[in-house]
């Protein structure tokens, strides 16, 4: 298995992994931090499917006009 991070933010990031076998997958991980100290956070992983992953790239170009 391998992977790569890009880091958005200390704990926010992609994540892409591929594994042995030829699967792959990508995944928005992030830290939801509870606003009360009597709850813990919540680690947060999302998988991004192609069409997804398309949408992200397209509204960021869109945005950042490239």
């Amino acid at each position: 298995m391998e992977q790569r991070k890009i880091e958005i933010s200390p704990s926010c990031h992609f994540v892409a992994t591929r594994y042995g076998n030829g699967i792959r997958d990508v995944a928005l991980e992030y830290t939801e931090h509870s606003p009360d100290s009597w709850y813990s956070d919540r680690e947060i992983s999302l998988d991004l499917d192609r069409v997804t992953a398309m949408e992200i790239v397209q509204f960021l170009r869109e945005e950042f006009a490239i």
